[in-house]
């Protein structure tokens, strides 16, 4: 506390610095009016571009490196970073079914939550799946007539965040101009979210985005409601 009275006291006793601190108290005023007047700040994208590359741009290598070299300067993600191949299979093949530890396969068998199978045709299975044709996972992702709704799964380290930032970083390093007409990405951290919901920063997912509770970047609700019920957003 005496470090701070000693801070504000030199901040009153500059010209320069009190103009600048007024400033700054005025500045948060005017906000804070506006969204108690429901005045709601405007939809500016370019600036989500800008949040979402100093966000993600850099390579985090700390969960596979824990030397105290700084790799997050060095490093792009699009420097790097490979999409992914993925297999297309059949309805009648479900690969997770047979990647289930045996133990919890028991339990589902006890509950009846899992049909047997039969370790005869496991093998007749796995060719059925290796059979299948490869592509890669930007074409199931660009194929909106085919996949208009994408879950993407896989074992930790597979690349899943690192895809999801790739996609988002390509919105946001790419002309103004030239975005405006795409779906907006939105890049949530589902601890982030809700961690914030269960402290009651915000109570959904429309105030998250625009209180910046632990978003990225403030984006105007109503706008952002509308650019969902519309199917611009992904």
């Amino acid at each position: 506390m005496l470090y701070l009275a000693e801070v504000q006291e030199i901040l009153f006793d500059s010209k320069d610095l009190r103009d600048i601190l007024n400033a700054q108290n005025l500045d948060s005023i005017q906000k804070n009016t506006q969204e108690i007047a429901g005045i709601i700040p405007d939809f500016d994208l370019r600036q989500y571009q800008e949040a979402l590359c100093e966000r993600y741009s850099n390579l985090n290598l700390s969960s596979v490196d824990s030397n105290t070299y700084d790799y997050r300067e060095k490093l792009k993600v699009w420097q790097i970073f490979i999409f992914q191949d993925v297999r297309l299979i059949y309805e009648s093949f479900l690969p997770q079914a047979y990647e289930i530890p045996k133990e919890h396969q028991r339990r589902l068998l006890e509950s009846d939550r899992l049909e047997a199978i039969a370790l005869e045709n496991l093998e007749k299975y796995r060719h059925g799946y290796f059979s299948g044709p490869i592509v890669s996972v930007l074409d199931v992702i660009n194929d909106k007539s085919n996949y208009p709704y994408i879950v993407i799964l896989g074992d930790p380290g597979a690349g899943k965040s690192t895809l999801l930032q790739y996609l988002a970083l390509t919105w946001a390093r790419s002309p103004l101009n030239s975005v405006t007409s795409l779906p907006l990405p939105l890049l949530i951290e589902l601890r982030i979210y809700i961690r914030n919901v269960e402290s009651g920063h915000c109570k959904n997912f429309l105030e998250f985005c625009h209180k910046n509770s632990g978003f990225i970047c403030d984006l105007n609700q109503h706008q952002l409601h509308e650019q969902l019920k519309a199917g611009d957003a992904v």
